[in-house]
């Protein structure tokens, strides 16, 4: 499973942030435009792959690593190239601060040293701070349990009674684990749509100063051609009255 960005970035914000798809297969989507559940991800083409394809995709390139579903790292974002309409962002250039695809990786961020796959960004959750303290207080509370065990002979009466204590422990911090790592997983999340988000932002204001100037140098253009094309009106205008002011005279002497 995987976060969705959405497949357009003008409304990727206004999706609810904890949406969550399945990762599909790249090529069927590609070619045959056909959705199709992503079983396996080869390490060196960085695509998602159905079963069917990994199977050809085995036959025919042999030297490439398939991760399977179990092992295959899981993308936060499923939103296309906007220069390469079939390709999905895949990268984050951390020189250049852009989103690149499989495309945009090789075209414009070969010489980049930091680039990196997108799941690689996100910090792992199972390294927290918080996780490893609550890992290290159940740790301690197991080995009261085994404490607790080794008087099951002498009072079975206070064994029933600390099984219910037990239980109850073990339920308790059962879900402050499962509380941290939820709110840790979404802040993660909210992290990572921010960073796009801003990236974003940029992007249109770099857009909107290009199409600006542009347009300031069309009229320029314009108005330097309108200019030429006024100047020689002019000369036309004048070199044909001197032409009829030359033939007029010769006219008369003529006569």
């Amino acid at each position: 499973m995987a976060f969705s960005i959405g497949s357009d970035f003008s409304a990727s914000f206004t999706q609810d942030s904890d949406e969550v798809k399945e990762m599909f297969c790249e090529v069927c989507d590609k070619h045959d435009k056909q959705y199709a559940p992503a079983e396996g991800f080869c390490e060196e083409c960085f695509e998602y792959l159905c079963g069917t394809c990994i199977k050809y995709h085995k036959i025919y390139i042999k030297s490439h690593t398939i991760k399977d579903n179990d092992n295959m790292p899981q993308d936060f974002c499923l939103q296309k190239c906007s220069v390469h309409q079939d390709k999905l962002v895949k990268f984050y250039c951390q020189d250049c601060k852009k989103f690149a695809c499989t495309e945009c990786k090789t075209q414009d961020h070969g010489n980049c040293s930091m680039v990196s796959h997108l799941p690689t960004l996100v910090p792992g959750i199972e390294n927290s701070k918080e996780i490893k303290e609550l890992t290290e207080n159940l740790d301690t509370f197991m080995k009261d349990l085994e404490n607790t065990e080794k008087h099951v002979n002498i009072n079975m009466k206070c064994v029933a009674s600390q099984e219910t204590v037990t239980l109850d422990k073990v339920m308790k911090k059962k879900k402050e684990i499962l509380s941290v790592f939820d709110k840790h997983q979404k802040k993660v999340i909210q992290d990572f749509d921010k960073k796009i988000e801003e990236t974003l932002k940029r992007l249109k204001q770099q857009k909107k100063e290009k199409i600006e100037k542009l347009q300031e140098h069309q009229r320029k253009l314009e108005k330097l051609l309108n200019d030429e094309e006024n100047e020689i009106k002019k000369k036309i205008q004048t070199m044909k009255k001197n032409d009829e002011k030359n033939f007029a005279g010769n006219h008369r002497e003529n006569l």
